[in-house]
């Protein structure tokens, strides 16, 4: 009979840890992925941070070679006189 009432009170035991064990798995993935959604977040604004720098870095590019253009055309000139 104490045999019989030790494994009731053993198996509820168990159901129980496993129980919690399911409830703290689920708050975990919850968590996991709220984590994500902010380092996804966090990509993208990096992201379109580093492409406006890029699109910038392309436009002063073009400058610099607008202006080799330039200067190069008036030393052709300067040379001329």
């Amino acid at each position: 009979m104490k045999a019989e009432k030790a494994e009731k009170i053993i198996n509820f035991a168990t159901i129980l840890l496993v129980c919690a064990l399911g409830i703290v798995s689920f708050y975990i993935m919850n968590l996991t992925a709220q984590s994500n959604s902010v380092t996804v977040d966090a990509v993208v604004h990096h992201s379109k941070k580093e492409s406006l720098v890029v699109k910038e870095i392309r436009l002063l590019t073009l400058e610099i070679r607008n202006l080799e253009k330039q200067v190069k055309s008036l030393r052709e000139e300067i040379e001329k006189e």
